[in-house]
Order: structure tokens, then sequence, then C-alpha cells
């Protein structure tokens, strides 16, 4: 059975529009972290969270409002992705990731109860919570050992 070109066209709309229903139902909770710390950080419009799956790092579009961030991101912890979130949203202030970047970036990561303790080359790379919490960016506790065959200290 031939498809014409009005159904082949319809059914390319229609499968977009339910990939960006997902990265909508990924990016809610996200979303929100975005919301609130552009608001401690003064911004006059929050940007909006876009999650793509393939992406090796996320990105900060400052012209066009909206920042993306990758899904393994997500799939490290929740600590993990909130800071992720906050220091894309970060650079909506500071831009590179200098000195100013990282006090900011620090700041509002307190603001949400995660303190910062150690920095790879860009990102923070172990988080500690205010209740004493210990996480690296795989969401295991430094003690563990990491991932077997990975790493623990491995920064991406």
């Amino acid at each position: 059975m031939k498809t014409t070109a009005a159904k082949r066209a319809y059914m390319v709309t229609y499968n977009r529009r339910r990939q960006e229903e997902r990265r909508l139902e990924m990016a809610g909770p996200l979303q929100h972290v975005a919301d609130v710390t552009a608001g401690l950080l003064g911004l006059v419009r929050s940007p909006k969270v876009v999650i793509r799956p393939k992406l090796r790092h996320g990105t900060a579009y400052r012209v066009d409002g909206y920042l993306t961030l990758p899904g393994w991101a997500m799939q490290r912890s929740a600590m993990y992705a909130v800071a992720y979130a906050v220091h894309e949203t970060c650079h909506f202030v500071a831009h590179g990731h200098g000195s100013l970047f990282r006090k900011t970036e620090r700041e509002a990561l307190q603001a949400w109860g995660i303190i910062a303790v150690k920095y790879g080359a860009v990102y923070c790379t172990h988080f500690e919570t205010r209740f004493g919490h210990a996480l690296n960016q795989f969401g295991l506790r430094p003690e563990a050992g990491g991932i077997s065959g990975w790493n623990s200290t491995r920064t991406w």
C-alpha cells in the first residue's frame, strides 16, 4: 500500500509533536528548577528547558532564551540533574566558566541545598548536600568506588 505525500507529512508532524511532548514531560521538574534559579539570579525571563537525548553536553542559548540538557544527565542522579540545570541557567548571568561564573553557580547551588565540592575542567564533579550526603557525578558515594570499569572521578 502506497502512502500519499499528505499522509507522510501528517505522520512526520504527528511524530514530531509526540517527541516534543515527551521532552516536555522529562523537562517538567527541571523547568521548575530553571524558573526558581532564574528568579534567584534576578533574571527577567526564565529560560525554557529542552532535553535532548543524544547531546554530549548542555548549552545555554542566551539570545533565544532556552537551554538544552543532555538525556544522560537525567540518568545520573536527581542531584546531578538539578546541578546541571542550575549550571546552564547561570550562563544567562555570567559568561564562560571563570571565577565569576563559579561564584554565581556556587551561590545558586547553595540555594538548592547543594554544595559544590570539587570542580573538573568545566563542571562540578563532586557534590554534597547540606545534610552531609556526598555524591559524585554518577550519583554514588565516593566511598563506593564508582561503577565497575569506570573511574569514579571521570568528568564529561
